[in-house]
């Protein structure tokens, strides 16, 4: 659970994140998918890849930093749900999505070690009330130190696709964020 400073206290956001590699025993050749959730509490939202970033809300991002013994299979990530479309003043729209989100996107595996590191960043909001951006950092499988993915961003200019996630057991953070690098979140 992703935390904010409120004071001189550390206060969990009303978000559960969740990062998964599915299937985690993926060899050379075979299709992995990298799956990036968000379970959101009840009247909280957050916005979609495709949010307008002129709109209120800013635009959820997924940045890959590194994917190491990984070859790009899809151009973009793919939600789970189309997000709700809300009218605000101005005649400006939210793309907006509401309990439980999932990106995914899909891989080759090149390499018997293989591993994706990356930011996830994303707004919440409720009753017209926004937080601040939130940085999420993620690492799944192997990654060496040097890696990068030319600090690939996806978010406010990716067009809306409707794929499914992959369900199963993967490489990924089995409890909600435990410890990265020694950091809890």
């Amino acid at each position: 659970i992703p935390t904010r400073k409120k004071g001189t206290e550390l206060v969990a956001d009303p978000v559960k994140a969740k990062f998964r590699l599915v299937p985690e025993n993926a060899k050379p050749g075979e299709a992995i998918t990298l799956t990036v959730t968000m379970q959101l509490e009840p009247e909280w939202h957050t916005f979609a890849l495709d949010q307008e970033s002129k709109s209120v809300g800013k635009p959820t991002e997924i940045e890959l930093l590194a994917t190491d013994g990984l070859k790009l299979a899809d151009e973009a990530f793919s939600p789970t749900l189309p997000p709700e479309i809300e009218n605000i003043d101005g005649g400006k729209q939210q793309r907006i999505h509401h309990k439980e989100i999932s990106w995914s996107r899909q891989y080759t595996v090149e390499n018997p070690v293989f591993g994706v590191r990356g930011e996830l960043r994303y707004q919440i909001c409720r009753d017209g009330q926004c937080r601040p951006l939130k940085k999420v950092p993620f690492e799944l499988g192997a990654v060496k130190p040097e890696s990068t993915a030319g600090s690939e961003t996806v978010g406010p200019d990716v067009a809306p696709c409707l794929a499914a996630s992959t369900p199963g057991e993967g490489i990924g953070f089995e409890e909600i964020l435990p410890a990265f690098k020694g950091k809890q979140f």
